[in-house]
Formats: structure tokens, sequence, C-alpha cells
């Protein structure tokens, strides 16, 4: 099984299962949570399907829903906006073809500057691994970055992922 005879036997059968799982995945992942675009192409394939737009932008609100753009493609939702135009949110709901718009189970805002602080989260935290020596200078160059991301007075550090009580000095961090 693990000398060299056969080697290109074991390759392409290696390769032939990496690819026929990579088509499952593909498959199986669009009926789990298809992308918008398809969605709107196709309702009455995945007509009261759950939805999950984990980024979009609110486009229109009024007193009856809002309307978002999400993956180049346009839908009204019913319910409450979570947040004003030109603001990004995440949402959950369910997709009613004889209308093409989402019910809204859940929702909420997303911070204008998501993947800058997602990457100052990820450096710093990176920072804390005992394989990764963050050098000085970059460590003082990442204070203003941090500063940005500080909320309120208290001097510390909010993640939307954490509770307020959880956080961090900035002193602390680095």
């Amino acid at each position: 099984m693990f000398s060299n005879k056969g080697y290109g036997w074991k390759l392409v059968g290696a390769l032939a299962l990496i690819a026929g799982l990579g088509v499952y995945a593909h498959r199986r992942g669009e009926s789990i949570n298809p992308p918008l675009w398809k969605v709107v192409v196709e309702p009455r394939r995945w007509d009261n399907t759950m939805l999950w737009l984990p980024r979009a932008l609110v486009e229109k609100v009024d007193e009856t829903g809002f309307v978002v753009a999400s993956s180049e493609a346009r839908i009204r939702v019913t319910g409450k906006a979570p947040a004003g135009v030109d603001q990004l949110v995440t949402l959950r709901g369910i997709f009613r073809a004889r209308d093409l718009t989402i019910e809204m189970i859940e929702s909420r805002p997303l911070p204008p500057d998501l993947g800058r602080r997602r990457l100052v989260m990820e450096v710093v935290s990176s920072s804390h691994s005992r394989d990764v020596k963050m050098s000085s200078k970059l460590r003082k160059a990442m204070i203003p970055l941090l500063a940005m991301d500080v909320k309120g007075d208290s001097g510390c550090i909010l993640s939307e992922f954490l509770p307020a009580h959880a956080c961090r000095p900035v002193v602390d961090m680095l």
C-alpha cells in the first residue's frame, strides 16, 4: 500500500476521490444555502426555503419592509429593517416565490468596517500564539488600528461576537 508500485493508479484514485467529494460538497451545499441570485432566477425551485444572507446592503426602507442587494441580486424583505439605507446587514428568512420576497426571521446590522476589523482581529490573535512573535515595531503600528475599534470610554476593544464584560484592555492585548 505504501510502496511506489502502482503509484500512478494510487494518484489517479486519490485525485478522483478528491474531485468526487468536491462535486458532492458543491451539490449538497447549494441545497443547504443557495446564493440569492439562484433563488431569484429559479423561484419555484426554492419556494419556502430558509435563506441566510451573511452580508447584504440595505438599498431602500419603507413601512412594510426593505430591499437588500446581495450576490448581484436584489430582493424585498418583509419586516422591520435592522439598519438604515446603505448599511450592511445579515439576515435569515424564508423565501416566498409567489411575490419574490423573504419573510425575515432574524437580522442584525453589520459594522461598516467589518473587513478591516476582521483583519485586525486576525493579526492580534496570531500575535498571541506561541509560534508567532510580533515585533515591537509592528505592535506599535497596530495601536492606532486597534484604537479605531474602541467603542465608548472604557478603553477596551469590543467585538460583535463577545459580550461587553468580556472585553480586554488594548494595552493587555499587545
